[in-house]
């Protein structure tokens, strides 16, 4: 039963984080283009393949979760993506960059070590869902039970959400001459050639 529990919230924040991404995206294709460009990590006439893969990837992650049977392949994609992701916003962040994360669409807040510890906060619950999702049965939850798990996993969610509203309000104020994120995201410095890849 605690197999079953821990599948069923981890199936809910994942879909649900998932879910809200994906729209956002949807909504503002153009910011998450920006976003995506800001992040050099493929050469400027790969980032719309790229864009498409990452939406697609997305939405499969939803789909997956949908399913109890499919769950744990949709866990596996979402920890892979959350992994990757994570892994190119230490990049930036490295290299000083100050670009908008994209997670969710459009956002003022630039990447932080913020963004990289939820995504490996939410590749940490995909990954002991997966692991849930291979052991355990087939019994089903109870209807109480159920309705807990079910408010417990929409209030993680909405806490994971406002935490990137209050990143984004917690962004200091910019200096009369500097440039947004998003702006920098829309129209990088052109620091290396367009053909470098910069690695994950």
């Amino acid at each position: 039963m605690v197999a079953e529990a821990v599948l069923l919230v981890t199936r809910l924040v994942v879909g649900g984080m998932f879910l809200v991404a994906l729209v956002g995206k949807l909504r503002d294709p153009a910011s998450f283009r920006s976003a995506v460009r800001g992040f050099r990590v493929v050469p400027r006439r790969l980032v719309r393949p790229l864009v498409g893969i990452v939406l697609g990837a997305e939405a499969a992650v939803v789909l997956l979760v949908v399913d109890r049977t499919t769950a744990p392949a949709g866990l596996a994609v979402a920890a892979l993506l959350l992994v990757a992701f994570a892994v190119g916003m230490a990049r930036v962040i490295a290299r000083g960059d100050r670009v908008p994360c994209g997670c969710f669409g459009r956002s003022a807040a630039p990447v932080s070590r913020a963004h990289i510890g939820r995504n490996a906060l939410l590749a940490t619950v995909s990954a002991a869902g997966l692991v849930a999702g291979l052991t355990a049965g087939v019994e089903p939850l109870d209807g109480p039970v159920l309705l807990v798990l079910s408010l417990f996993s929409a209030a993680v969610v909405a806490v994971l959400l406002l935490s990137d509203q209050l990143l984004t309000v917690a962004e200091p104020p910019r200096r009369p001459g500097t440039t947004s994120p998003l702006s920098a995201a829309r129209h990088p410095v052109d620091r290396h050639n367009e053909e470098e890849v910069v690695p994950w």
